[in-house]
């Protein structure tokens, strides 16, 4: 990671002020538009314990004098955890990413009292003395020229449409990328992360039944980031490979404990129970007493990975939960360790450039009411606007339970489905039904059925079903097949290039200013041709998929004028290739498209209307 944090202590009472910065910071004070500020206060002495992490509430208030923005904090042990492995110390750090140019102030609120971490009484408690109330101010100037990634083109955010936005350029969103494995974080070079016993074979990984990405160490370039004495190279190495094939999303569950991995949480080790020790809830009982205890130097090592996820401009699929552990912490009550969880990661990570709040893979332990309630409070600390949602079973009958009744409701932003079949039909019906209620959602297809090596044609098909149904894009998803590359063991994701090539020639397609710019617009109107799927905005732009272009025409014949006819090919990707342009009379015949420009007869063909001069 070429993009690292520069720091400068103030000499203010016992506050650390620390900017991230890049090469035309001009000083402690001044950072770029889409680059964080980080505080780190010299606090109260701590150690990993349930009391450090239940009984202070950090909080920054963040104002540039139109809106006041409050980000929670977190302790940081010694502040060099990733790299020192450090359990105790005595700082405590916020980091917030402005979204506007100008003069920034903040101020400080740290309160002390029992189970106060997740208390909304702003007085709670007693003030941490002398943190409590100090201010200070900051600028953010434009976005750096030499910005890479997400830094380039500002934080994704839910805007109320079915695709997120970058906040700085303005373009939406499309995705395709690793699906699998489930468990990207079950890495051998994070402290505290082992293999308790997977649910499903994992001997492809060898003895300690981890991740250590070995064939991608060697993608790792220099100046991109380590820890802890040059740990990290192989996790970095994989994604810097998969940015290079195009791949901008990767999937990712923070707790896949008691699951098909077993191998990724952000407590420390989690200890069980004695017999008849644990609570009961209504739902579900947990077995571990100390999920209350967050491993601090763990985080941080993955917070450098996420940051660099940014530099390269990969999203965040992170799922909160896996189906085996959504009721781990408090049944499906919304109670005070759930709520702590949610406000830990909102404090480590939201400040991302790309997030989104998944509750978690096939959640149906939480049903409706429930799940509503965990969205609402997830709504309250989401305070970039990253998109709020949840996964599905594959099953229609539980799918259709659990969606339903979130459609039209505030808190909800997005169905990240899995899906095995009639993946354009279902996508549609989610994009619909969501438009329809007043409350449009972003509709990935995370999980489809598996997409193995050399499975070109079914990952070209997956992505270009859900892509002309308005979802938001596809995870390749490599099921349990082939035994040494499931969706637990994948260490070398070159096995899957030529699925990489095809998906990102669909991604590359809709960030085409011309075509990117209007995808709000485009909605599913099949009924306009033969032979295909068709994307519209009547009267101004088309986008046809065929696999007839030979033989296929558009009706559109209630919106006369001239349109010019451009191809594109999603096998190999390229440049738009013009055909002609043609007139369409009122109430005359459908357009033919003319002959493609090469012999395949799968298109994607772009018609749009050409303004009079």
């Amino acid at each position: 990671m070429s993009l690292r944090f520069l720091s400068k202590v103030l000499a203010q009472c016992m506050v650390g002020f620390i900017a991230a910065a890049s090469l035309h910071a001009k000083d402690a004070h001044t950072i770029h538009l889409w680059e964080p500020i980080v505080l780190t206060f010299e606090g109260p002495e701590a150690i990993e314990s349930a009391a450090t992490f239940r009984n202070y509430r950090l909080d920054v208030v963040f104002s540039n004098g139109v809106k006041s923005v409050t980000a929670p904090g977190y302790f940081a042990a010694d502040g060099d955890a990733a790299n020192t492995s450090a359990d105790s110390g005595n700082k405590w750090r916020v980091k917030f990413t402005p979204d506007v140019v100008g003069e920034w102030s903040y101020k400080v609120s740290f309160r002390e009292g029992k189970d106060i971490a997740v208390s909304t009484k702003p007085n709670a408690g007693k003030a941490v003395k002398p943190i409590d109330g100090k201010s200070g101010t900051f600028k953010v100037i434009p976005t750096s020229p030499d910005a890479k990634g997400f830094f380039a083109k500002g934080q994704l955010r839910y805007v109320g449409e079915h695709y997120v936005q970058h906040q700085g350029t303005g373009e939406w969103f499309v995705k395709a990328g690793p699906g699998s494995p489930e468990d990207f974080l079950g890495y051998a070079g994070f402290d505290g992360t082992h293999d308790r016993g997977s649910n499903l074979p994992d001997d492809a990984l060898g003895e300690d039944g981890l991740h250590n990405y070995a064939p991608h160490i060697n993608d790792w370039r220099e100046g991109d980031p380590t820890w802890g004495q040059g740990r990290g190279k192989g996790i970095i190495g994989a994604l810097n490979y998969l940015a290079e094939m195009g791949a901008n999303t990767i999937y990712n569950v923070l707790i896949t404990l008691n699951g098909d991995a077993d191998t990724t949480w952000p407590w420390v080790a989690p200890l069980e129970y004695a017999e008849g020790e644990a609570p009961d809830f209504k739902y579900k009982r947990t077995k571990y007493k100390n999920l209350d205890v967050y491993d601090v130097s763990k985080l941080d090592q993955w917070d450098i990975v996420f940051t660099h996820m940014d530099r390269l401009g990969i999203n965040h699929d992170t799922y909160l939960t896996e189906n085996e552990n959504t009721t781990l912490l408090n049944g499906d009550q919304l109670g005070f360790e759930t709520k702590l969880y949610f406000r830990e990661m909102a404090a480590r990570f939201s400040y991302h450039l790309s997030w989104r709040w998944n509750i978690g893979e096939e959640p149906h332990d939480v049903r409706p009411p429930e799940m509503s309630e965990w969205m609402e409070y997830l709504q309250t600390i989401n305070i970039y606007n990253h998109p709020v949602g949840h996964h599905c079973s594959g099953k229609r009958e539980l799918r259709y339970d659990v969606y339903e009744p979130q459609l039209g409701k505030e808190y909800m932003d997005g169905a990240f489905l899995q899906i095995n079949e009639d993946y354009h039909e279902e996508t549609l019906k989610y994009v619909k039904a969501s438009r329809e209620a007043g409350k449009k959602w972003v509709v990935p297809i995370d999980e489809p059925n598996r997409i193995l090596p050399g499975n070109d044609d079914m990952a070209r098909e997956s992505f270009w079903k859900v892509a002309m149904a308005g979802g938001e894009g596809i995870g390749v998803y490599v099921a349990y097949q082939l035994s040494d590359y499931t969706d637990i063991t994948i260490e070398d994701f070159r096995r899957l290039e030529s699925v990489w090539e095809v998906v990102s020639h669909g991604v590359r397609f809709f960030q085409i200013p011309e075509i990117n710019r209007e995808l709000p617009k485009l909605i599913t109107q099949n009924e306009l041709i033969r032979n295909g799927y068709c994307l519209a905005d009547r009267g101004n732009l088309y986008i046809v998929w065929t696999k007839h272009a030979a033989a296929v025409d558009l009706d559109i014949t209630d919106s006369p004028g001239t349109y010019s006819v451009q191809w594109y090919d999603p096998f190999n990707g390229g440049d738009l290739v013009a055909g002609p342009e043609v007139t369409v009379e009122e109430g005359g015949k459908p357009i033919y498209f003319g002959t493609p420009p090469t012999s395949h007869n799968e298109w994607i063909v772009v018609v749009k209307r050409v303004e009079d001069e």
